[in-house]
């Protein structure tokens, strides 16, 4: 089972955002979607999601084209400004989303307790979002994400703003959803984090595709010296 994107093409203001893109995220497999800033890899993030329309090509749930509502049933997106209410307790958050699906209301309970304490945020269940550090807030969202028993999970540049020691607990979220047999797709522009992390990395610039690779098959020794390799910032 997969999602796909197929040719993507989509131009934003004159700038070929995706150009003819590629990749398909299969479940229990972690896809990091690698890129300097400006690479492309939100617009490809926000086609694939179905908050853009792409000009051109196919988004594919199992080999069949798809419309971006139904494919909303089958992903979760994670982004640190995405759905974030201040105001809102953790629990609250969740609970909120789990609601709006139509889970009854002991389920819903019991799933977000479940969630909050996996990724180990139950003791800020009860605080406002806006009391907690950006790296907690990230996992809260995750964890919202989680709780939807979505088959793929949608993360752009999940760990861009944390520091080493939120960004590891981060890591291990991830691989707890991959346990999970969830097929995610990571964006990042932290080449440390897409080796640590990925079973394949795709390599975007300037909206192209320009490298693919399994995990410990890089053409050069590392994943930094590849990617600088295929960037032209290294000969």
């Amino acid at each position: 089972m997969s999602i796909s994107l197929k040719n993507i093409r989509k131009n934003i203001e004159g700038t070929q955002a995706c150009d003819n893109v590629s990749l398909e995220i299969k479940k229990g497999q972690i896809v990091a979607l690698l890129g300097a800033n400006g690479a492309g890899k939100t617009t490809t993030i926000r086609t694939l999601i179905g908050l853009l329309k792409p000009d051109s090509g196919k988004i594919l749930l199992d080999n069949h084209e798809i419309d971006s509502l139904k494919l909303r049933e089958s992903v979760a997106y994670v982004h640190a400004d995405a759905g974030v209410y201040k105001r809102l307790t953790p629990k609250e958050h969740i609970l909120f989303c789990l609601r709006a699906e139509g889970l009854k209301e002991e389920e819903a309970l019991k799933k977000t307790k479940n969630y909050l304490e996996m990724l180990n945020v139950e003791k800020y269940s009860e605080q406002r979002m806006e009391t907690l550090s950006t790296g907690n807030r990230q996992r809260v969202l995750i964890a919202r994400a989680l709780a939807r028993n979505t088959e793929y999970l949608i993360l752009d540049e999940p760990t861009a703003t944390l520091d080493l020691v939120a960004t590891t607990k981060i890591i291990e979220d991830l691989y707890n959803a991959k346990k999970e047999n969830k097929g995610l797709l990571v964006s990042t522009h932290q080449v440390w984090i897409a080796e640590k992390i990925a079973d394949l990395v795709i390599v975007l610039s300037n909206g192209k595709t320009i490298a693919s690779w399994e995990k410990n098959k890089w053409p050069e020794k590392t994943l930094s010296e590849s990617f600088l390799k295929v960037a032209g910032v290294q000969s």
